[in-house]
């Protein structure tokens, strides 16, 4: 048998009767470009780009940022707060006492 639990607050969900939601959050780099601007197009790019590949320093090779897939189970009450406020920014705001 599996032995599950709740990764945000630690119940244990292993047994039958207990319902537990599996939450998939996958996380990849957008490596989409900006959109061109007119003093972009006024640079010489290529002269520029003609440099670079002279530079004996420079990498030709780049390293592209990785993905990351995260997989979380959670009990129901976990569930409704995570749905709530999937980034935590509710936790984060600061309460000043009323003194």
């Amino acid at each position: 048998m599996r032995y599950y639990t709740c990764d945000n607050c630690g119940k244990d969900l292993s047994k039958t009767d207990s319902l537990r939601y599996t939450v998939t959050i996958h996380i990849q780099p957008n490596l989409t470009a900006p959109p061109m601007e007119s003093e972009d197009l006024a640079e010489d790019s290529i002269g520029a780009f003609a440099d670079m590949l002279a530079d004996d320093e420079t990498p030709l090779e780049i390293e592209l940022p990785k993905a990351h897939t995260l997989e979380l189970d959670l009990c129901p009450h976990c569930q409704s707060r995570f749905l709530a406020d999937p980034l935590g920014r509710e936790n984060r705001k600061i309460r000043f006492s009323s003194n």
